[in-house]
């Protein structure tokens, strides 16, 4: 015997025994999938805007996505199992969060950190690292061998004397 009881307290049996149909029912415990098509971590995109995708799936039913631009609450645009938003341009490395929600209440969140929208050549030079450290260290080793080529050549000029 199978029955229900709602909030309002009405009670549903399923007593027929006649039909012997047999009941199943399962346990949502499977996870959200959300992927970025998109966006990546530590990643430098020289445009004005970004127009980011992600496709969002669940095994059953999703009941909603909620998306953060910098901690923020944007409204994405949504088209079946795919979410589009735009992000604007900016000088300073930004942040994603995706939380994606299924109606069993499985929570699945996507974190994207650290990826840069900006044509600015300086900011996208500075904000990379290994080019930044490169280019100071290549300066510094030029400065050390135009020293190191005045100091040889002054002694080379007080030998002769």
């Amino acid at each position: 015997m199978l029955y229900s009881v709602d909030r309002a307290g009405n009670i549903n049996e399923n007593i027929n025994e006649v039909k012997e149909a047999e009941i199943s029912f399962g346990v949502d415990k499977t996870l959200p999938v959300i992927v970025s098509v998109d966006l990546e971590n530590d990643k430098q995109y020289p445009v004005e805007v970004m127009n980011a995708s992600f496709s969002i799936k669940d095994n059953l039913e999703l009941a909603g996505v909620s998306v953060y631009l910098n901690g923020e609450k944007i409204d994405p645009v949504s088209d079946g199992e795919n979410i589009t938003f735009t992000i604007p341009t900016s000088n300073m490395k930004q942040s994603i969060k995706v939380i994606a929600l299924d109606a069993a209440g499985n929570k699945q969140v996507l974190e994207i950190k650290d990826f840069l929208v900006t044509t600015n050549l300086f900011y996208r030079w500075y904000n990379n690292t290994a080019l930044f450290l490169g280019s100071l260290i290549g300066v510094g080793v030029l400065a050390a061998g135009i020293t190191m080529f005045f100091i040889f050549f002054r002694r080379r000029k007080v030998a002769r004397r």
